[in-house]
């Protein structure tokens, strides 16, 4: 059986605060003329401007209370409680992690726009903020939503018949 993957950053020892120094770094080689982030303790927020738009990413921080952090698992023996400061510690590598994870997704869109491949609209659409402060997906997801519920959506290959759906009644 093969193995699983292992996630991405996992133990990565980079800072946040070096983290959000390359993300800036690399909004700026690609042209992003401002940047800024906010924090608190269950997300952050990085913002930018790139190609005339203004994009607002958001970053949901994992939660202290995770059991990951309050335990250790060692095999199939009980998971053991960690101490306040390893809770601690267990918590921040999940953020570093986090951030870094973020810093892969604008490498890779960047990259993306870079080659040809995308545009920055295809790569930022989502993150993009309306007159009306909320990012294109925040307005757009509830009627998405409300599209799938109806089954208002064509089928993925228009012009084959649908496969019957056995989930549905």
């Amino acid at each position: 059986m093969p193995a699983e993957p292992r996630d991405y950053a996992t133990g990565t020892k980079v800072p946040v605060d070096k983290t959000r120094s390359d993300i800036e770094k690399l909004l700026q080689q690609h042209g992003a003329t401002a940047f800024g982030y906010a924090t608190r303790e269950s997300a952050a927020m990085l913002i930018f401007e790139l190609a005339g738009r203004k994009i607002r990413m958001h970053l949901p921080l994992p939660d202290p209370g995770e059991e990951r952090f309050r335990k250790r698992r060692r095999g199939a023996a009980p998971p053991l409680d960690l101490n306040a400061s390893e809770q601690s510690a267990a918590h921040a590598q999940g953020v570093r992690e986090r951030w870094r994870a973020l810093f892969l997704i604008v490498r890779a869109k960047l990259q993306a726009v870079k080659d040809g491949i995308r545009t920055v609209e295809d790569e930022f659409l989502l993150d993009t903020v309306m007159a009306n402060d909320q990012t294109v997906g925040e307005w757009l997801a509830p009627q998405v939503a409300q599209l799938y519920a109806e089954h208002k959506i064509p089928p993925l290959l228009p012009g084959l018949k649908e496969l019957p759906d056995r989930n549905r009644p």
